[in-house]
Parts: C-alpha cells; sequence; structure tokens
C-alpha cells in the first residue's frame, strides 16, 4: 500500500498512516464514500475496499511492505505482528 485515506484523529497532524503499534500512527481506513476507502498501490493500481476487506487485507505483511522487509531490528519489531 503506498497511498490510503486514513482515519486520522482530530489532533493528528502527521498524515501518517501504518499498521497497529507502528509508532503511534493512524491505523484505520477512512470510510468516507459510501462505507468505501480508496487506496493506492506501489503497483499503481487503485482499490476500494469496505471495513471487512480492509480489516483482512491490513493484517498481511504484503499490504504494508510491497517487498521483503529489511533487515534492520527497528523495521522486523515494526511489522512483527502481521502476518506472512
Amino acid at each position: 500500500m503506498l497511498l490510503m485515506e486514513g482515519n486520522l484523529g482530530p489532533n493528528d497532524y502527521s498524515g501518517q498512516v501504518g499498521p497497529r503499534g507502528f509508532g503511534g500512527v493512524a491505523e484505520s481506513l477512512s470510510l468516507r464514500h459510501k462505507g468505501h476507502g480508496n487506496l493506492l498501490f506501489s503497483d499503481i493500481h487503485v482499490e476500494k475496499m469496505d471495513a471487512d476487506a480492509y480489516r483482512k487485507a491490513s493484517k498481511k505483511r504484503r499490504f504494508w511492505l510491497p517487498r521483503d522487509i529489511p533487515a534492520d531490528g527497528m523495521s522486523r519489531r515494526a511489522f512483527s505482528g502481521l502476518e506472512d
């Protein structure tokens, strides 16, 4: 995933989204478009997802990382809770 419209908090000016536990960033997709959200992926395709589709996809490592995880410890810890 390259770009998504995140459901940011009222005082969140970072605009960052990421998996649960990733540096306190927003983790949920904004569903402002008739119950769907739009996502742009690294291969430049766009998907429209509802809450259930997003919940399933966002648990997968490949959703957040289009390539393998870098070898450094920080990256491994940040994405450790995701499914393969």
